[in-house]
């Protein structure tokens, strides 16, 4: 039996579940990241391969699934049917059969916050001589997990101090983009500008998206005066290095 899945658009792969080819195992599989609100996990279908002597006969397949999150298994199993495709006789008294349908299109991650999530799926076939067979890895069912990541906004930073303009901006689930960052708060992203804490129009080292242009101030906690004949004693005109008094 296998499991058909079109992951972020790269064609259908068919995963292992109680089989053992070349095809990738689902059980224990790590699935890969998604956007949330994407549509980037698609279930396709599955495929069981039966080989029968004697008269017993399959009336019908399906694959069941659920999705939960890691650790807290809970919620009802989605009935898919597979329908039967092909068979032949093959001497022993019955049919091989395959039963297959990869025509879904079922986006598993709709609905789904940021997390991290187990898929747990088995299927099980109507026959007319034993009742209900399941391929359900012994009872424990097979899984497999992803991860659904949270899309942010992020902004430019064309001048590279942190702060973002608000007039440029991507959304992104895997981490901000070369130049991007998460705040808005630039007043001008083409200026770097300077905290300016006793507003005395000279700036500290202290890089902010919006104050000064200078970063000249000798004290930033204290307005300092132009003492032009050096007497000691300040004008009343503000200066980046000076006297504290005027």
């Amino acid at each position: 039996t296998y499991i058909v899945l079109n992951s972020n658009n790269s064609g259908n792969v068919y995963y292992d579940l109680q089989a053992s080819t070349g095809n990738p195992d689902f059980n224990n599989a790590n699935l890969g990241a998604y956007c949330e609100g994407s549509s980037s996990l698609v279930f396709k279908g599955a495929e069981h391969n039966n080989y029968k002597c004697g008269g017993c006969d399959i009336t019908s397949t399906r694959l069941m699934y659920r999705i939960y999150p890691v650790g807290f298994p809970s919620g009802s199993f989605v009935s898919n049917s597979i329908g039967y495709s092909s068979g032949f006789t093959n001497g022993c008294g019955g049919e091989d059969q395959q039963w297959s349908n990869i025509g879904y299109n079922t986006n598993l991650l709709s609905g789904l916050s940021a997390g991290n999530y187990t898929i747990e799926v088995y299927s099980e076939q109507s026959t007319t001589c034993l009742g209900m067979v399941y391929a359900s890895d012994g009872g424990n069912n097979f899984k497999a997990t992803f991860t659904v990541n949270a899309n942010v906004t992020y902004y430019l930073d064309a001048d590279n101090d942190g702060f973002g303009t608000n007039s440029v901006s991507q959304v992104s689930c895997f981490g901000a983009p070369v130049g991007y960052v998460t705040n808005n708060g630039d007043c001008n992203d083409n200026q770097l500008q300077y905290y300016d804490a006793d507003g005395d129009g000279f700036g500290s080292m202290t890089l902010v998206g919006c104050g000064v242009a200078n970063n000249l101030d000798c004290n930033d906690n204290q307005i300092q005066y132009l003492d032009a004949d050096g007497d000691g004693f300040g004008a009343n005109i503000a200066v980046a290095c000076g006297v504290t008094n005027n």
